[in-house]
């Protein structure tokens, strides 16, 4: 079960990264609750519209697994996320810069064969920073 449940969870960062977001449902509970840096969503809709702002604002997003491991229901994934920042992000205007967050982790909880509930956390500070959306790390602030 665990090895099923690990091919569960890289199958749905799969689908992130083709965007064919028609395939969600064969991974995803409709009723998933998902908690991540913005707060949380529940149901399939705002899973699907969340990775669709993502995918429409690093539209080559690419996801590489570095660690995985499942223990019963549950599955923790560490992964590094990377995209060329294309589309705007919320308020935030795309630069062209290639962004790859440097630590991502997911946990999944699956139900029924579904991913019934996950919690992300990633560094919003570092994804802003490489989005340009706010100085990095000991630069000087614009006079």
């Amino acid at each position: 079960m665990s090895q099923a449940n690990k091919d569960l969870a890289r199958r749905s960062f799969e689908i992130g990264m083709t965007g064919d977001l028609a395939q969600l449902d064969q991974v995803y509970a409709q009723d998933v609750i998902y908690h991540g840096p913005d707060g949380e969503l529940r149901g399939l809709d705002a899973v699907r519209e969340t990775i669709a702002g993502y995918r429409n604002a690093l539209s080559d997003m690419t996801v590489t697994i570095l660690d995985q491991v499942a223990d019963g229901d549950s599955v923790v994934t560490r992964l590094q996320p990377s995209g060329t920042f294309t589309g705007p992000m919320g308020d935030i205007q795309p630069t062209g810069e290639t962004v790859t967050l440097d630590l991502t982790l997911s946990l999944m909880h699956i139900k029924g064969g579904r991913i019934a509930e996950e919690w992300e956390v990633f560094d919003r500070m570092e994804m802003m920073q490489k989005l340009g959306a706010m100085p990095a790390e000991g630069a000087q602030a614009p006079a």
